[in-house]
């Protein structure tokens, strides 16, 4: 709109056939782009004169004056206020001789489709110059069907066209004259008609005022646009409007009937040549499309923010069949029409607030003990069925006239109520039908009801009265609460009321709950004389304790003795104590679990073949070295409820914040589970071997033979340096682990001579450009890989090659300032072994420099230098370290990779590693010269208070126990271990705790809630109405999979938005009493969500804790207290 306070327009065109211009319109509309209304004087001028008249903006302003116009140029000025709008206009016909102004280019089509009644389309071209010579052609699908020219000599000619069956879908015109050195061209489509697949929709029976409960009955008829009866079938439903506030709600059902014009184009490159060329649609053949699971698009920042928002769904944990309702208010907060209906919607809620208060007149509780003093609201027709859907009715049949009957009994909400119709038939002819009505009564309450309220709260119930009557009218309000199972009265309130004529009221009741009933029905209504109406809804009430798990999470490197005060994790006034301890004698057998996920091959991609044969031949070498392995995994088989083959999401139910069931995680947990069961046959040297010789035959198959590469697919023609990379650096480090693959040699001998070229020629294409004068840094990615997989197979260059890598490598060595912890990595393995192992020992120094190192932990990168991503974290850098540290300097930094390889451990403590590169490369850098992590050990002592647990037998391999024990006056927990290498357990402290209170606690993590005003700081003081914004600050202090955060609410708060999905990185479920968060991977650092919400009702409400865990290892979490709002 600019800076103009209005816009002033017309719809006059430029080109107007006399006689076919029957209407106008003037519009003007305001800054918002709101029509407005205004006087239009407006004045037609030309060469015959000119006319003055009046018309009003915003109406279709009958217009004959074009018929009175001679053919020519005319101007249009309309005034309207301090707007004007001139426009010029050309009036012609098709009997004119020549153009009607005075052009080189005169050109008019008709349309752009043949008429169904058979007419014709009309094509007007000429020019005012003499001695035009006019090229044109016309063709239709893939034919020429005319080519010719045509004189013209100053004058236009007149084309009438009509549908012929030898045209097909329709043809293309087009035309082409040059004139004074410049070109005019054109060129028109007209299709053929497509047929009418229209059903035309009509009420005969429909009666758009009704009362709520009502039963009723509507008669639809359905006829072809001829007025035929339609043989059709009708889609039916009827729902509540306002819930297209939440999000509006349409049927689209457009079925496509494709036309293919052909397309012509006249080029004109210069004034001496022209070039005309033709084609048609091709219609291509469907390509299957590839769906990549995971690509890494981001910027590498761990530290990032992620914002969102949340919605609204049934109450968790919620008795079956029964209904749990939540607010319902007025949309506007204005008074009613009395033929206006009362709209609902959760995201106004702040309507109440802006409400003009009727007069209270009085007060009075009734009773609360069991009974009712009077008969009270006995002859109240509670309104109890507040289905937002009336009906659906997914296929209701036509009669022989095209009749259907839609009968129904109406829900007994007061609304105004959508009707929605979709017809169609055999033919897919179809047609849809859009109607409203409205369910009022001369008297209606709407009560805003929370959607639970808990113990200790104190809660605020109000309802609005609507007086639609058109006379003031008293009376009286009462509430109910009713105990459902005895039907016997909790609580009864009664307030007296006045509400003018067409106004609005609202009456609030009080109610201070306490712990006597978990459910309760609550009936509000409204009595007078000759009226009466109310609703039912029921009300939970929520406990004021929560189920409080504190969890302590330990680690033991080498024999020692871990002690941990358990007076700390119960507090006080806790009742229901649990303990529950965890654990793991030898972790380093989950690296062995991963191993059948990665060799069990789903798709027949080339990385997902060579990671898999690497697996399957790392297990046939486990199996060789280490007989014991098969017999553990014999032993986990016949483990009761799957032991050690169980899931990690599966584990633990009873000790998380959310049991699994309630997750997106299910399938997650049910896929893990599944590949933990291969274990059970998984080291057979029979399934070993087919295996092998079945992947490897697939991993042959998809090299190009010519060259050597690898490509992605079978079919693809062309081979890729950066996957043949990946394979043959897989296939290297196999060998480095096992020994040399006589069955792989061939291949990797062939892809090396490809990646060799490959380099040779970037590096002549460098030396080319830099000869040139281009003078910048090359990225060596790409070679220095080549020259890491040289290092690490001992491949042999040729001479060529010997000088493409000596000049690399002086180049990285000259420019080596920005490079990765993970570039700086390889470099050492390739310096090393070009025989430079000081510079060597120089890169892996200055490697161990950035390691930071915690007990628990061990060593491990903490830089954005590391390769952070968010599939495998800083995996990939730390393999590669451990790796050139091992063949820089294996003595000297003994210490450092074995606290690395500490760190690849505790990673898979909390990470699913679902990624087949991700899972190769942590199991290479951990066993690689390392076996013995796999001997047994003899199990660590438990013990409470000296007393040693009474714990089950430990699981094979892994050592996994688990007890819980009621700790009566406990003091200390301590294991004893004897033995060397990495264990770890947890602690599990339950116990149920009053809100107020609970403090806050952080194993892993740490989160902080705040609840923040528009401006964005801390809300001092909350008032009806405020929207507020809820910041959850997350830290974590690890990279950990499958994080599930549950914040739980206030009764006064009500979410903004509505709807349940992924938003910014994360999954939102929100309930009734909480709104919950999935992550699927959450990096190390600080993550924040933000929920919007408004407060809908005054009193002093409990909000609850605010709980974030990893579903993976749940003895990572955190808390925040509870806290209390106040609302005025």
């Amino acid at each position: 709109m600019g800076s103009k306070a209005t816009a002033f327009d017309c719809n006059l065109p430029e080109k107007t056939l006399r006689d076919s211009l029957k209407t106008i319109r003037f519009t003007l509309k305001n800054s918002a782009g709101n029509d407005i209304p205004g006087d239009v004087v407006y004045t037609v001028s030309g060469i015959y004169g000119e006319f003055k008249a009046k018309a009003n903006v915003d109406t279709e302003l009958t217009w004959n004056t074009a018929a009175n116009l001679k053919s020519g140029k005319h101007t249009l000025t309309a005034v309207c206020g301090n707007d004007t709008v001139k426009r010029d206009f050309y009036v012609f016909s098709y009997e004119d001789t020549v153009p009607c102004v005075k052009t080189p280019d005169w050109f008019y089509v008709s349309g752009s489709e043949f008429p169904r009644d058979g007419g014709p389309v009309y094509m007007q071209f000429g020019s005012s110059d003499k001695d035009v010579h006019v090229l044109y052609t016309v063709v239709s699908d893939n034919k020429l069907l005319k080519s010719g020219t045509y004189e013209l000599d100053g004058e236009v000619a007149t084309r009438k066209i009509t549908y012929k069956d030898e045209y097909g879908d329709g043809l293309r015109i087009s035309l082409v004259w040059v004139k004074d050195g410049q070109a005019y061209s054109h060129s028109v489509g007209i299709a053929k008609p497509l047929p009418d697949k229209r059903l035309v929709l009509k009420w005969k029976t429909f009666r758009d005022r009704l009362t709520p409960g009502q039963k009723e009955e509507w008669t639809l008829n359905i006829t072809r646009p001829d007025g035929k009866p339609a043989e059709a079938q009708l889609v039916a439903s009827m729902y509540d409007s306002s819930l297209d506030q939440i999000e509006p709600f349409s049927w689209w059902f457009a079925p496509y009937m494709s036309q293919s014009l052909p397309y012509t184009e006249w080029h004109k490159p210069s004034f001496s040549s022209l070039f005309f060329g033709n084609g048609a649609a091709l219609k291509l053949p469907v390509v299957p499309v590839l769906d990549f699971g995971r690509i890494d698009t981001s910027s590498g920042n761990k530290y990032g923010s992620v914002y969102g928002f949340v919605t609204q769904e049934e109450l968790s944990g919620a008795a079956p069949g029964i209904m749990l309702r939540g607010s319902r208010v007025m949309a506007s907060s204005t008074a009613p029409h009395k033929n206006m209906a009362m709209s609902k919607s959760a995201s106004d809620v702040m309507a109440d607030a802006a409400t003009v208060e009727q007069a209270v007149l009085s007060e009075n509780v009734v009773t609360a003990d069991g009974k009712t003093s009077d008969k009270a609201g006995a002859g109240v027709q509670l309104r109890e069925n507040l289905e937002e859907t009336a009906f659906f009715y997914p296929a209701l049949n036509a009669d022989a006239d095209g009749n259907v009957s839609v009968k129904f009994t109406l829900p007994e909400s007061v609304t105004t109520w959508r009707f929605m119709g979709f017809a169609h038939d055999k033919q897919m002819n179809n047609g849809q039908i859009d109607a409203t009505a409205v369910a009022s009564k001369k008297v209606m309450v709407q009560p805003n009801v929370p959607r639970f309220v808990r113990v200790g709260d104190r809660a605020q119930i109000s309802t609005r009265i609507f007086n639609t009557s058109g006379k003031k009218v008293k009376g009286t309000a009462v509430m109910q609460l009713v105990d459902p199972e005895t039907e016997k009265t909790v609580l009864e309130v009664k307030k007296n009321f006045e509400v003018e004529a067409d106004s609005t009221g609202t009456v609030t009741f009080n109610y201070y709950p306490n712990a006597n009933n978990a459910l309760l029905v609550c009936r509000i209504f409204a009595e007078g004389k000759d009226f009466s109406d109310g609703e039912q809804h029921y009300l939970p009430v929520l406990p004021n304790a929560e189920l409080v798990t504190t969890t302590v999470p330990f680690t033991q490197h080498g024999a020692g003795t871990k002690t941990i005060d358990l007076q700390k994790l119960f507090p006080e006034g806790g009742r229901n104590e649990k303990l529950t301890v965890e654990y793991t004698n030898n972790p380093a057998w989950l690296m062995i679990q991963a191993l059948p996920y990665i060799g069990n091959v789903d798709d027949d991609d080339v990385i997902s073949l060579a990671t898999a044969y690497y697996a399957n031949s790392i297990s046939a070498y486990l199996m060789k070295q280490s007989p014991r392995i098969k017999a553990v995994f014999d032993q986990w088989r016949l483990e009761p409820g799957q032991g050690s083959l169980m899931s990690s999401l599966e584990r633990n139910q009873e000790l998380k914040n959310i049991v699994l069931d309630e997750t997106p995680w299910v399938a997650d947990a049910g896929l893990e589970a599944e590949q933990k069961q291969l274990l059970a046959n998984y080291f057979n040297e029979s399934t070993l071997t087919n295996n092998l010789t079945t992947t490897l035959d697939k991993l042959r198959k998809l090299q190009n033979q010519a060259d050597g590469s690898w490509c992605w697919w079978q079919g693809m023609k062309y081979g890729s340096f950066s996957l043949t990379a990946s394979v043959v650096e897989t296939l290297v480090r196999l060998d480095k682990m096992t020994g040399k693959q006589g069955y792989t040699s061939s291949m990797v001998d062939k892809a090396m001579k490809f990646l060799g070229k490959e380099v040779v020629d970037n590096v002549k294409e460098v030396k080319k450009w830099r000869k040139e004068g281009n003078k910048y840094v090359t990225n060596w990615d790409n070679a220095v890989r080549y020259l890491y997989i040289c290092t690490l197979s001992g491949w042999q260059m040729s001479q060529e090659e010997r000088e493409a890598a000596d000049y690399v490598l002086a180049d990285v060595k000259d420019n080596n300032a920005g490079l990765s912890l993970y570039n700086k990595a390889m470099m050492a393995v390739v310096l090393a072994g070009n025989g430079e192992k000081g510079l060597a020992g120089e890169y892996v120094k200055s490697l161990d420099e950035y390691t930071v190192a915690t007990e628990e932990m061990g060593c491990y990168y903490d830089s954005p230098r590391a390769g952070y991503s968010w599939f495998d974290y800083h995996i990939p850098t730390q393999v590669m370290a451990i790796e050139a540290m091992t063949l820089v300097d294996a003595d000297g930094y003994a210490s450092t990779m074995e606290e690395m390889k500490r760190w690849l451990l505790q990673q898979k403590r909390t990470q699913a590693w679902d990624t087949p590169i991700n899972s190769v490369n942590a199991v290479y850098a951990f066993m690689n010269g390392n076996m013995s992590v796999l001997d047994s050990r003899e199990q660590a002592k438990l013990s409470i208070d000296g007393k040693q647990l009474d714990a089950p037998e430990a699981t094979a391999g892994l050592g996994y126990v688990k007890t819980s024990v009621v700790p009566e006056d406990a003091n200390t927990f301590t294991v004893t271990k004897t033995s060397e290498g990495t264990s770890w357990g947890a602690v599990y402290a339950q116990s149920l705790q009053e809100m107020p209170s609970i403090e806050s606690a952080s194993a892993g993590f740490t989160v902080t809630r705040e609840v923040l005003g528009r401006d964005g700081k801390p809300a001092a003081t909350l008032n009806v109405g405020d929207r507020v914004k809820v910041r959850i600050t997350i830290k974590a202090d690890r990279d950990y999979d499958y994080v599930q955060v549950k914040d739980k609410r206030a009764a006064c708060m009500e979410p903004l938005a509505q709807f349940s999905g992924y938003h910014w990185g994360y999954y939102c479920a929100p309930k009734d009493n909480a709104t919950y968060y999935y992550f699927d991977m959450m990096g190390k650092g600080t993550h924040v969500v933000e929920t919007e919400y408004y407060i809908d009702r005054a009193g002093r409400y409990e909000t609850g804790t605010c709980t974030v865990e990893c579903a993976y290892a749940p003895e990572y979490s955190a808390r925040t207290a509870s806290q209390a709002i106040e609302v005025k």
